[in-house]
C-alpha cells in the first residue's frame, strides 16, 4: 500500500504564472491603422476598437490549454510528487554500517562496503524529508559519526567517508550505541543495520524502541585464513643461534579442499626461510610448525607468515610475528667480590646468558634492555641502572630505590617471609643465620619479603615499569648460600624477569584491541608510532603512569615505537586480524528479538515522479510550439484561384 504526497509543496507557487498567461489571452491587441477600400469585412475588429474596455472575451484555444498543461505538470515537478510506500516511514533513521575486514572482500570489482554504503545512501536518500540521520560504524569498537541531522549531505559525506578497516566486527556494541543516541528524539524511529552477514553472533540484540531492519550485501565466498600464530625459541647448535618455532593454524572455510603454500620470511630478505604445502580440508583447523634457525642479530626482527594463492580475502592469508629474543635469560651482575655466591648460581642456569662487569663498570657497558641487572654492594642511581628488572644485593648505608637503607644490625632472626610472592616461591629459610643486616624502611605499605626481630631486610622497591628487589644483606654473610633455598631463590627472580620480558610490547596484538607498551622512566613523555607501509600513519602517543597505550589497533602489520627519552630508544610490535569469524565470508541468519526486516536491497520510503511530471510538462511545450510554427491550411477559394470582393 502506499500513497502520493508531495516532498515540495512550495513548488505548486509556479501555478500562479497561470493569470498572467491567461491575461494575455484575453488582453486586446493594440492594432495598427491602415487604409482600406471597404471596412465590411472588418466589422468584428472595428467593434473592438470601439469597445469601452480593453479585455476580450476568452475564447477557448489549443494553444492555451497546451501551455495551461504545461504549467500545471512543471509546478508539480517542482512540488517533487513521491510515491510513499510503508519502507521507511520514520522520522528518525540510525545506520550501521559493518565496515569489519571481511567488508574488503571483492565480487568482481565491487567491493562489500562499497554495496554497503551504496545501501545506507538510497535510504538516506529516499527517506521523506525532515527525517533526522545518523551513521555509525561498526569498526570493533563503534564509532558515532555525526549526530541527528535533518540535512541529507551531512550522512551523505559521512557515509562516504567509511571505509573497511581490519578488525572483526561487533554489531551488538554498535547497535547499543545507535539505540542509546536515538533515546530521546521524538516520532517513530527505525534502525537500520547493513552488514554482509559475516559476524560472529548472528543473534543480535533487542531494539524495542526502534523498527529494526537489516540489508545484506554482497554474496558467499570461499575462503582460507591463518586464525593462529605463535612462536617460541629453543636452544640451537651453538650460543649464537636459537631454533625458531612458528605454530600456525589454517582454515579453509568452503566445501571442497584446497591446497595452499605457506612460507615464513624475514623482514627484508626475498627468499623465505621456512615453507610447507599443506592440503585444507573445508571446516578444520590445520595446524603447521614452521622451523628456521636465527642469528642473534635476528632476534627481535620482523617476519611475515604468507599463505598462497591469495583468496577472496587476501588480509587474513598473511600474518606477522616477531623473532623471539633467545631462549637465554639477559643477566647482568655487577659487583666487586672475586667469588661471588650469586655468579655460581647464574652460571649453573643453562638458560641464563651472563654479564660479568664491576659496579665502577656498570653505566658505561652495554646492557640489553630487557636483562635483569644484579648489583652487590652498591646502590647506582635509578637512572644509572640499565636493563629492566634488579636485584640490589647489600647496598650501603642511605637512600637506595626509594627505600631507607639503615645502620647495620648483628645476628638478626628470621621471623618470617612471604610464601606467596613468586620471588619466594617454594623456598624456606628455616634455620638461615645472618651474620649482619640492614633494616629496610619502605614508605610504602608494600609488605616486606623478609622480616626479623630487627625490621625487614628484604623488600620489593618496584614500581610500575619495572621490578625491583632489595636484599638488606651481604648473602656471604649467611649460610643461606649453602641451602638449595638460596639457589632456587635466585631462579625464581630470573624467571620472574623472564616471565616480564616475554610478555612485553613485543607480545600479539590482535586488531580492534589495545596496543600496550611498558615505558621507562627515562623514555621521555611521549613516543612516536609509525606502521610499515603507511606513510600517512604517524601518531604521538602520551606515556602515562609508565605505559604507552595505543587503542584502537584497526590495522594489521608491524609498528614501530620510537621513544622522546634522552636515550633513543625503540621497539617493534605485530598486530593480526587471526580471526575465524570474521574470515568466514557466507552469509549467517541474523536473528533480532521481537522481530526485524531482512532484505537484500534497501527499502524505499519515498520514490520520487519528479522528473516523468517535467518530462510530460516538456512534451506539451514541445506540442504548443509545434502548433504554433505550423504553415495554416489554405481555404477552399485559395485552392480553386478565386478571390472575395
Amino acid at each position: 500500500m502506499g500513497s502520493l504526497e508531495l516532498l515540495s509543496p512550495k513548488g505548486l507557487l509556479l501555478l500562479t504564472g497561470a493569470v498572467p498567461l491567461v491575461l494575455l489571452y484575453v488582453l486586446k491587441v493594440r492594432r495598427e491603422r491602415r487604409t482600406v477600400a471597404s471596412t465590411w469585412l472588418f466589422a468584428a475588429a472595428r467593434r473592438d476598437l470601439v469597445a469601452s474596455h480593453p479585455w476580450k472575451r476568452l475564447t477557448p484555444e489549443r494553444s492555451l490549454l497546451l501551455e495551461l498543461l504545461a504549467l500545471v505538470l512543471f509546478a508539480l515537478a517542482l512540488a517533487r510528487p513521491s510515491w510513499r510506500t510503508d519502507g521507511l516511514d520514520t522520522e528518525v533513521l540510525a545506520i550501521v554500517i559493518d565496515a569489519s575486514a571481511s567488508m574488503g572482500t571483492t565480487s568482481g570489482n565491487v567491493r562489500r562496503i562499497d554495496l554497503a554504503k551504496e545501501a545506507a545512501k538510497d535510504a538516506v536518500l529516499h527517506a521523506r524529508p525532515g527525517t533526522r540521520t545518523f551513521v555509525v560504524a561498526d569498526v570493533g569498537s563503534p564509532r558515532l559519526l555525526g549526530g541527528p541531522d535533518e540535512v541529507r549531505e551531512s550522512t551523505l559525506r559521512d557515509i562516504e567517508a567509511i571505509g573497511p578497516e581490519d578488525v572483526p566486527g561487533d554489531l551488538a556494541a554498535s547497535m547499543a550505541i545507535a539505540s542509546s543516541r536515538m533515546q530521546g528524539l521524538p516520532g517513530k524511529k527505525t534502525l537500520l543495520i547493513v552488514t554482509d552477514g559475516a559476524v560472529a553472533n548472528p543473534l543480535l540484540p533487542p531494539c524495542p524502541s526502534a523498527d529494526v531492519r537489516v540489508v545484506l550485501v554482497g554474496e558467499a565466498r570461499e575462503n582460507s585464513a591463518i586464525v593462529r600464530l605463535s612462536t617460541r625459541s629453543k636452544r640451537g647448535t651453538n650460543a649464537s643461534s636459537d631454533v625458531v618455532e612458528v605454530f600456525a593454524a589454517l582454515r579453509h572455510f568452503g566445501a571442497a579442499a584446497r591446497e595452499v603454500h605457506v612460507t615464513v620470511t624475514l623482514e627484508g630478505e626475498e627468499a623465505p626461510r621456512a615453507s610447507r604445502r599443506l592440503l585444507l580440508e573445508p571446516g578444520k583447523d590445520v595446524p603447521v610448525v614452521l622451523s628456521f634457525d636465527a642469528k642473534a642479530s635476528d632476534r627481535g626482527r620482523p617476519f611475515y607468515v604468507h599463505a598462497s594463492p591469495y583468496d577472496a580475502l587476501p588480509l587474513d592469508d598473511v600474518a606477522f610475528g616477531l623473532v623471539p629474543r633467545g631462549h637465554a635469560m639477559p643477566v647482568t651482575l655487577a659487583t666487586d667480590k672475586r667469588a661471588s655466591w650469586i655468579a655460581r648460581a647464574l652460571e649453573a642456569d643453562t638458560d641464563v646468558a651472563l654479564q660479568l662487569v664491576s659496579t665502577g663498570a656498570l653505566g658505561s657497558v652495554n646492557v640489553d634492555d630487557d636483562a635483569l641487572v644484579i648489583v652487590e654492594g652498591a646502590c647506582p642511581g635509578h637512572g644509572a641502572l640499565p636493563g629492566h628488572d634488579a636485584l640490589l644485593v647489600g647496598p650501603p648505608k642511605g637512600r637506595c630505590a626509594g627505600v631507607d637503607v639503615g645502620d647495620a644490625v648483628e645476628l638478626p632472626r628470621l621471623t618470617s617471609w612471604e610464601t606467596a610472592d613468586p620471588r619466594l616461591r617454594f623456598v624456606s629459610l628455616d634455620g638461615v643465620g645472618i651474620g649482619h643486616a640492614t633494616p629496610l624502611l619502605l614508605a610504602s605499605k608494600t609488605p616486606p619479603l623478609l622480616r626479623t626481630d630487627r625490621g625487614a631486610i628484604a623488600v620489593d622497591a618496584g614500581e610500575k615499569d619495572r621490578n625491583v628487589t632489595i636484599l638488606g644483606f651481604d648473602v656471604g654473610d649467611t649460610d643461606w648460600p649453602l641451602r638449595a633455598s638460596f639457589v632456587l631463590f635466585v631462579r625464581n627472580v630470573v624467571e620472574l624477569s623472564r616471565v616480564h620480558r616475554e610478555s612485553g610490547a613485543e607480545g600479539p596484538v590482535v586488531t580492534g584491541g589495545a596496543l600496550h607498551l611498558g615505558a621507562r622512566r627515562d623514555d621521555g613523555a611521549t613516543a612516536i608510532v609509525k606502521r610499515d607501509g603507511d606513510p600517512a600513519f604517524s601518531r604521538e602517543v602520551s606515556l602515562r603512569g609508565g605505559l604507552l597505550v595505543v587503542s584502537p589497533v584497526t590495522r594489521a602489520g608491524v609498528y614501530r615505537v620510537t621513544f622522546s627519552g634522552a636515550k633513543p630508544r625503540s621497539r617493534v610490535v605485530v598486530a593480526n586480524l587471526t580471526n575465524a569469524e570474521e574470515s568466514d565470508l557466507a552469509r549467517r541468519a541474523l536473528v533480532v528479538p521481537g522481530g526485524a526486516t531482512v532484505a537484500f536491497a534497501a527499502p524505499r520510503a519515498h520514490r520520487e515522479l519528479a522528473a516523468f511530471f517535467a518530462l510530460a510538462g516538456a512534451l506539451f511545450v514541445l506540442a504548443d510550439i509545434l502548433l504554433v510554427t505550423r504553415k495554416p491550411r489554405p481555404t477552399g477559394a485559395a485552392r480553386e484561384g478565386g478571390s472575395v470582393a
